[in-house]
């Protein structure tokens, strides 16, 4: 449990950082970050629906 709690930490502290680098107090690059996260959140989404559901489960 505490594992999953650091990785997600991790992927908060880097997802800011590297929006703030991309970001840089530049308001005409505010769709870029908001395309990244998109992006991601879309990446994520079809792993789990591809990878984990070909998974069988083991009780």
């Amino acid at each position: 449990m505490a594992t999953m709690y650091i990785a997600l930490e991790a992927g908060i502290g880097l997802g800011a950082l590297l929006a703030g680098w991309i970001y840089t107090n530049l308001s005409e690059r505010l769709p870029y970050v908001h395309a990244l996260s998109a992006s991601c959140v879309l990446l994520a989404l079809a792993y789990l629906l591809v990878a984990v559901r070909e998974k069988p489960v083991v009780a």
